[in-house]
């Protein structure tokens, strides 16, 4: 993924010094969105064992987004977007860090392109990285969590997923520079992957996976 992200930003960079010569076009997003996810196994978990749980359901995910259009085709597109999240709870004294990432790649294409409006739908493929950090500054002597000292780390990086995504933009002014709208994905999650606690699997609770979907309001600039 990290690879095709880096071949995304190269060529688009390429397109950009060049756009007079190949009519490029491209549109940068900040899409502050929610999404959902389900932490309900590794809460459990947490639960069982007297530690804080991570946010669960439809959290945050502030994400931005690069569009561009290399081809002869000006109703393609190929779209690269970044959502993130990060958040903190306690409880016992014991602090609690999650993160969340989501990294999507794909080609969409636009089904309407009058009157300053733009309705677009698109597919792409992505992967969700989960960390969760929790601070001890005691030993832990619970059943499920041994001799734990100082960070207690849990993980998921392996969650890859297709994305449907649609969207609608409205140019807010006369040279369509400057554009708001909405942004509506469902995550089909095409895997699932053990929890990792100090990397160590924990297969005595559910797999993760990134199914879900998100919702968000997008400022756009061209």
């Amino acid at each position: 993924m990290k690879k095709i992200i880096t071949l995304f930003l190269i060529s688009l960079f390429g397109f950009a010094q060049n756009k007079e010569n190949n009519d490029f076009k491209f549109q940068i997003s900040v899409i502050p969105a929610f999404s959902n996810f389900n932490y309900s196994g590794i809460n459990n978990y947490l639960e069982d064992n007297n530690l804080p749980i991570a946010n669960n359901g439809l959290i945050f995910t502030p994400s931005f987004s690069i569009l561009y259009k290399p081809f002869s085709d000006e109703s393609l597109f190929m779209n690269l977007v970044i959502g993130i999240n990060n958040s903190k709870s306690n409880k016992n004294n014991l602090d609690l860090e999650q993160n969340v990432m989501l990294s999507e790649l794909g080609m969409g294409k636009y089904f309407i392109k009058k009157n300053q409006k733009y309705l677009f739908a698109g597919i792409t493929i992505g992967n969700v990285n989960q960390n969760i950090v929790i601070v001890n500054q005691n030993t832990s002597t619970t059943a499920g969590v041994q001799n734990i000292e100082g960070a207690l780390k849990i993980s998921s990086k392996k969650n890859q997923y297709i994305s449907l995504n649609t969207g609608f933009d409205w140019a807010i002014d006369s040279k369509e520079d400057v554009l708001i709208g909405i942004r509506l994905a469902y995550r089909i999650g095409i895997n699932e992957d053990d929890w990792l606690i100090n990397n160590k699997n924990l297969t005595e609770i559910s797999k993760t996976n990134a199914n879900g979907f998100s919702l968000g309001i997008a400022i756009s600039m061209r």
